[in-house]
């Protein structure tokens, strides 16, 4: 898991100081996944997950971190897609 990792980044992501974090953040993954299944350890689960998602941010592993906000809306199609409300089907008659 811990060469995947590093291996999917681009090799200027990560500094040597940074080795402690990410070989915590790959055993709490394998934790979370190994207490996935188990009905009877749920909130260790969602602790070893929220510590999960805490190194995975300050690792700058999420989407986020990740992506140019400036750039999200160029991303987007530019389709305009019709509101749900703005049906023409649902709106309201006006027979005069």
């Amino acid at each position: 898991m811990f060469v995947e990792l590093i291996e999917s980044t681009d090799e200027r992501h990560f500094v040597k100081s940074d080795l402690p974090t990410l070989t915590c953040y790959v055993e709490v993954v394998a934790l979370a996944q190994s207490l996935a299944h188990k009905s009877k350890q749920r909130a260790e689960w969602r602790e070893a997950v929220k510590l999960q998602m805490a190194l995975a941010r300050s690792l700058r592993l999420t989407v986020q971190s990740r992506t140019d906000p400036k750039t999200i809306g160029r991303r987007m199609p530019d389709v305009i897609l019709e509101r749900p409300w703005e049906d023409d089907d649902m709106s309201p008659r006006h027979d005069n």
